[in-house]
C-alpha cells in the first residue's frame, strides 16, 4: 500500500537524514544539527528541519527533496522504499530552569582573555556586560568526564531571574567539536521564548542579533548612542523571542495589558 503523505511526514526525521548521508551531531535533549553546515538543524521534537543560513525548512518530504534535488513524487518513493521507523511522539516536559553550573563559576579571566584577544572587544563593553550580570565563566563537564572552560550567556526575565544560559567555549578543539571549533551550547531546560538581553534607559525599541558575542559587538560599535533601548540576542532566528520582547516593551510602556501567563509551558 502507497504511503501517505500523513505517514512521510511522521516518518523519524533524524533516521532520513542520516539515509541521506548527513552526519547528524547531538547539540541538545531535542535538536541535532549538521556537521557539514552548523547552521542546519533538526528538532527532534517537532519532527521538522531548518536551515537557518538558507532561510529552508520543512518535514521529511521536504528534506528529501532539498538533499537528493527531486520531486515531491520521487521524494516519497524514497521514503516509500526506505526502512524508516515512524518518529515517537515525545511529551516534552517543561521544567524551570536549573543553572547547574553555579558552584563551578571562576574568576573571569580566561573569558576576558577571549573576548579581548579574539573576539577584538574593549574592557569596557566586557565590563558593561558584567555589571548587567548576564556574563559569567565557568568550567563544563561533559558526558564523557572533559572538563573545559566556558563562557556563559545568561537570560534574565525582567524580574532579574535566571532563566536561562547559553555556553561558549574559550579553547578551541576541532575534534570535539568540529565545524567552528569551539563549544557552542543552549543549557538544558533554557526558556525557549528568552535570550540574553540587556536594557539601557527606558526601552522604547528593541536591537536584535542572532549570538550574544554579535550583541557585544554591536554595543561596542555604537555605545556612545544607544539610549531607551533593549540588546537583544535570539540564539538563532527565532521569531518567539522577538516577539516576546517586543511584547514585553509594549507591556511596559502601557501600550498593552500586562500578560503573567506562563508561556514556557505551552
Amino acid at each position: 500500500m502507497p504511503l501517505t503523505k500523513a505517514q512521510a511526514k511522521s516518518l523519524d526525521i533524524l533516521e532520513v537524514a542520516r539515509s541521506l548521508g548527513m552526519e547528524m551531531k547531538r547539540k541538545s535533549h531535542r535538536e541535532y544539527y549538521w556537521a557539514e553546515h552548523d547552521s542546519f538543524k533538526i528538532d527532534t521534537v517537532k519532527n521538522t528541519w531548518h536551515w537557518y543560513s538558507q532561510n529552508l525548512f520543512g518535514d521529511t518530504i521536504n528534506l528529501v527533496q532539498q538533499m537528493q534535488n527531486v520531486s515531491y513524487k520521487e521524494a516519497m518513493v524514497f521514503l516509500e522504499t526506505g526502512s524508516f521507523p515512524e518518529a515517537k511522539p515525545v511529551e516534552e516536559e517543561r521544567k524551570p530552569f536549573n543553572y547547574t553550573l553555579a558552584p563551578y563559576e571562576q574568576p573571569f579571566v580566561e573569558a576576558r582573555t577571549y573576548l579581548k584577544e579574539i573576539r577584538g572587544l574593549s574592557d569596557d563593553t566586557i565590563d558593561f556586560f558584567l555589571e548587567k550580570g548576564v556574563l559569567a565563566q565557568a568550567k563544563r563537564k561533559d558526558k564523557e568526564g572533559v572538563i573545559e572552560d566556558v563562557l556563559v550567556f545568561k537570560y534574565l526575565d525582567k524580574n532579574q531571574q535566571l532563566v536561562g544560559a547559553s555556553l561558549q567555549g574559550l579553547v578551541p578543539d576541532q575534534e570535539r567539536h568540529p565545524g567552528k571549533g569551539y563549544l557552542k551550547q543552549i543549557m538544558y531546560q533554557s526558556e525557549a521564548i528568552s535570550g540574553l538581553n540587556v536594557s539601557i534607559g527606558s526601552p522604547e525599541r528593541l536591537i536584535v542579533t542572532e549570538a550574544p558575542i554579535d550583541l557585544m559587538s554591536y554595543y561596542e560599535l555604537h555605545k556612545g548612542e544607544l539610549n531607551d533601548v533593549r540588546l537583544v540576542a535570539m540564539e538563532g532566528l527565532k521569531e518567539g523571542v522577538l516577539s516576546h520582547y517586543v511584547l514585553e516593551i509594549l507591556q511596559e510602556r502601557g501600550e498593552i495589558a500586562m500578560d503573567e501567563r506562563d508561556y514556557t509551558k505551552s
